[in-house]
């Protein structure tokens, strides 16, 4: 539901006062394998140089020789339960924006903004000890904006604004949470069994309520079953919606009569960002950190977990800060004797952080190195040069061309070393085995670059009927634009691109095509 209301009226200068508000109800009934097939974890050892001959038929499990992974096998996980459930959230906000127009040279923005999201952490559910049922939300998200449009000369104009601006908490945070809350995701450590892999249950699999009484907090013992959670929503002092200020200020010139020059400084600090599995590999809220050392007790000493009852458990921590600085340039030609065209370029630097770790549900206070928390520095997707310029040229006799030249300087892409040195139960770590630890979105991929060309031919089919045919080549020179990489240190392929299915990043392609118009 949605409604508007705009009025304008007269005084002190002429208002355009717009206001309004909406609801939203979401109600999703979902079906999620969440580990339903099991996961094996094999990256405790080199992989045996006989590993295609386990696998003979890839598609068909009766075929694999599971057995023989046992000894680089470090764990296994599955989830067991039900996979259905319900997924609710209630979505509110109200407005009120009045366009001030002061003067005929000055004109004021002023706006007001309130968001509300209701349910999007799964609030009525409990998966204790980490999270009691029936959670407050984030309710005090207030918003406001203002900006200016200043008339220097007939020629200029300086223009600015800030505002205070609250994004959406994604709904994969509550399904996982769901997921959790109504199944048990089993976590076995190999037991040293020769056919661990194949068998890691040593029986049959147990159903959903031989689980529940076999966990660690209901029967103690050797034997006894540890839940894990992959993704979970944080507790309430961290559940946070983000949000962001974003400001600006800059200039338009014009230039004659067709161009235009435009310079904008643009900044965005976003705050209570999502910071989650993704993000820091080595992430595990089930371990403890050690106050004089300021690094975690292993994992592997499962007395020293924060719940000895449970595996490794990860939630989703709303508190990575990011700041974006950018100087956006811009220089347009209206169409005039049979061509335009236009460019812009960005300078521009984003930097983010990573939260300090969680030591239980307690963050610590004390400095820990840097590959398990608290480092600042540029973020991955940083990207410090790119330019756009296209422009069309009406050729005559019904042929127009036009094409589009990108440029975009080397992107930055998080790094790890790979293996779990820091025994913190996870993979991906950051250091090395010499000590050192790898710099934090350490690398930088090529610059990119393509030209996009199009040709058209217009042929009238009489009055206002008329069909227009086009060759759109793109990646006109064929460069090789790659948007992904390995960037896993211990891995022998580390820097070399990978597959990435993005048609920015594919090869040249030629398309042909008509519009018929009338």
């Amino acid at each position: 539901m949605r409604d508007d209301f705009s009025y304008a009226f007269s005084k002190g200068g002429s208002h355009a006062l717009r206001m309004g508000g909406e609801f939203l109800y979401y109600d999703h009934s979902l079906l999620n394998c969440r580990n339903c097939m099991g996961i094996i974890d094999a990256q405790g050892g080199p992989v045996p140089a006989n590993i295609e001959a386990l696998f003979p038929v890839w598609d068909d499990p009766d075929t694999w020789n599971l057995a023989a992974l046992s000894p680089i096998v470090r764990s296994y996980q599955i989830g067991i339960g039900s996979f259905k459930y319900n997924q609710k959230r209630k979505v509110g906000a109200a407005w009120v924006q009045d366009d001030w127009r002061v003067t005929d040279r000055l004109t004021l923005n002023l706006g007001l903004r309130y968001d509300v999201a209701l349910g999007v952490w799964a609030n009525a559910m409990a998966i204790e000890p980490w999270l009691e049922p029936d959670r407050p939300d984030d309710t005090n998200n207030i918003g406001p904006r203002l900006g200016f449009a200043y008339t220097l000369n007939p020629q200029t104009v300086l223009r600015g604004g800030f505002g205070y601006y609250y994004g959406e908490v994604l709904n994969n945070i509550s399904s996982f949470t769901l997921s959790y809350a109504n199944i048990v995701n089993v976590e076995l450590l190999n037991d040293g069994r020769p056919d661990f892999a194949a068998n890691p249950f040593n029986g049959p699999m147990p159903s959903y309520d031989e689980a529940q009484r076999r966990l660690c907090q209901n029967a103690p013992g050797p034997t006894c079953l540890r839940p894990s959670a992959n993704t979970i929503a944080p507790p309430p002092e961290f559940a946070h919606v983000p949000y962001s200020y974003q400001t600006s200020f800059g200039m338009q010139r014009q230039f004659g009569e067709v161009m235009a020059l435009e310079v904008d400084y643009a900044y965005t600090g976003g705050r209570h960002e999502r910071f989650g599995q993704g993000h820091n590999p080595v992430m595990n809220f089930n371990l403890t950190y050690d106050a004089a050392t300021g690094i975690n007790y292993p994992f592997t000493n499962i007395a020293r977990r924060a719940d000895p009852n449970w595996g490794v458990v990860q939630m989703e921590l709303m508190e990575r800060r990011s700041n974006y600085h950018g100087v956006v340039t811009g220089f347009t030609k209206r169409m005039r004797n049979r061509w335009q065209a236009s460019g812009t370029y960005t300078l521009s630097w984003l930097y983010d952080n990573d939260p300090l770790p969680l030591s239980g549900l307690q963050q610590v206070t004390f400095a820990v190195p840097d590959d398990l928390g608290g480092e600042y520095g540029l973020a991955t997707t940083d990207q410090r040069h790119r330019a756009v310029f296209n422009g069309i040229w009406d050729v005559g006799r019904g042929f127009q061309v036009s094409g589009l030249y990108f440029f975009g300087s080397g992107m930055r892409y998080v790094t790890t070393y790979g293996g779990d040195l820091r025994l913190t139960g996870r993979t991906g770590g950051r250091l090395r085995p010499d000590g050192s630890i790898v710099p934090r979105n350490g690398f930088v991929g090529d610059p990119l670059q393509r030209i996009d060309v199009r040709l058209q031919r217009r042929f009238p089919l009489g009055g206002r009927a008329s069909i227009d045919g086009m060759l759109e080549v793109f990646n006109l020179l064929n460069h090789e634009n790659f948007g992904s990489y390995t960037t896993v240190e211990s891995n022998a392929n580390y820097g070399r691109p990978e597959a990435n299915p993005n048609v920015v990043y594919q090869p040249r392609m030629l398309q042909l095509g008509f519009r018929l118009a009338f």
